[in-house]
């Protein structure tokens, strides 16, 4: 008799059990599992799954909402992403499990952001930094031409580089390569070039002057005539985009070296002749220098 009514007691509870009992189809991150649960509520659901919802994640319905037997329960975790935007950083958190669907639940969903991961990756439970580099118009002027652009290259190089326009290291550039890329930036690039060229100057010569005692004073005579040299200068001039600008001077070479106004072949002046005699032999003589 004992054994029979401790038998019907537990058959009872069984089924008392049972009527209670509800499934719901628990969603964790996008994978389904029936759940047998007790109670009427989502957070029932997740607890009989053995589940807890923390604070970054999404549970829908919401945690008190009633919940009917063969109803859906979705459970999204919550993941730490480290944005960076244009070179500003910043945390957020999402239910998201993958980039794209991130960049969506924080805002950015702009087409031609270049990324440093791609769209379809999977965030894990741990957390993910993302490089986000937003289009930008720009306007870059070199060569006589004015190009706009539309880019997301991370620096004021890389957009040169992305444009096909080369810089070599005499260039110049308006703004600092490294500086990272502004919304309706002008880039000017000013071509810098040297030229170096020849030109012959005339070299003056130098007159020597002595007296002759045999000129009557305040009169002179030119023995023979100078003559100028020549001389070629090599001359470096510096360009920006072809406007000629500072000039160096760089060498020199001798052509033909000046004839001084000297005797022997050269040219002598004699300014004055302070005395005058007669008598030969008591003029002063001239001395050749």
């Amino acid at each position: 008799l004992v054994a029979g009514v401790a038998l019907t007691a537990l058959l009872g509870g069984g089924a008392a059990w049972s009527a209670t009992k509800s499934t719901a189809v628990l969603s964790v991150d996008g994978q389904s599992r029936e759940v047998d649960f007790r109670g009427r509520t989502a957070s029932d659901v997740v607890e009989a799954a053995g589940l807890v919802v923390g604070e970054h994640d999404r549970l829908v319905p919401g945690a008190d909402t009633q919940v009917q037997d063969g109803e859906t329960v979705s459970l999204r975790h919550g993941r730490e992403l480290e944005l960076v935007v244009d070179g500003q950083r910043r945390k957020v958190w999402v239910t998201a499990d993958s980039v794209d669907e991130a960049l969506q639940q924080v805002g950015l969903r702009q087409s031609g952001l270049a990324l440093s991961a791609s769209r379809s990756r999977s965030i894990p439970l741990e957390g993910l930094r993302l490089a986000v580099t937003t289009p930008k118009a720009i306007s870059i002027v070199a060569d006589g031409r004015t190009v706009p652009r539309r880019t997301t290259a991370g620096t004021v190089r890389a957009a040169l580089l992305e444009a096909r326009i080369s810089v070599d290291g005499d260039d110049q550039i308006s703004v600092d390569g490294a500086q990272p890329v502004a919304q309706g930036q002008v880039i000017r690039v000013v071509r810098v070039r040297t030229a170096r060229a020849a030109e012959v100057v005339a070299t003056p010569f130098a007159t020597v002057r002595r007296e002759d005692a045999g000129l009557v004073s305040g009169t002179t005579r030119t023995v023979t005539d100078g003559s100028t040299g020549r001389l070629r200068r090599i001359i470096q001039t510096a360009y920006a985009d072809d406007q000629p600008g500072k000039r160096t001077l760089v060498g020199t070479e001798v052509v033909t070296q000046p004839v001084d106004e000297r005797p022997d072949g050269t040219t002598l002046v004699f300014v004055e002749a302070r005395h005058w005699c007669a008598d030969p032999s008591r003029r002063p003589r001239i001395i050749s220098l």
